[in-house]
């Protein structure tokens, strides 16, 4: 963990901070429902838990920037160390911290997805009014053979 890492831990944490936002315009970008005759006048969805996904992700990826800061200073306190006692300790606080910084950006930016596909691509009214099941389990025989098939719908 050299020195001068953070201009490269903001770039990798673009890079899916970049895809949040790609599905973000996609989502702008998509066809809008056309409105059906039986639909009872529109009532609009709590996003409430889009918006607390997005602000712990958004949240969780800050801490992760501030984790690493700290296991970077960590890690050239573990440089400048010279007695051999405390140098495993050192150099394993540094990689803890590193760890820890780890862990809160993929969390973050898994939240950060999350709420953005809570609030602009699933659609709750359509889950309520379907009559099958979103996933299930069947055997099956056909010509090749016998087997298992798993259905899932989202």
């Amino acid at each position: 963990m050299p020195a001068g890492r953070t201009r490269q831990r903001i770039a990798s944490a673009l890079g899916p901070a970049g895809f949040a936002c790609l599905l973000v315009v996609l989502a702008a970008l998509a066809p809008a429902r056309p409105a059906r005759a039986d639909d009872a006048p529109a009532t609009h969805p709590s996003y409430k838990r889009a918006y607390i996904a997005m602000g712990a992700g958004a949240a969780l990826t800050g801490l992760s920037f501030v984790l690493a800061e700290q296991a970077d200073r960590d890690y050239e306190d573990y440089l400048t160390e010279t007695d051999p006692a405390l140098l495993e300790d050192a150099y394993q606080k540094a990689k803890k911290k590193d760890r820890l910084a780890a862990a809160a950006l993929i969390a973050g930016q898994a939240g950060l997805v999350l709420g953005i596909y809570w609030r602009f691509l699933h659609h709750p009214d359509d889950d309520a009014k379907s009559t099958s099941p979103s996933w299930g389990v069947r055997p099956r025989f056909d010509e090749d053979g016998a087997g298992v098939a798993f259905d899932v719908r989202f």
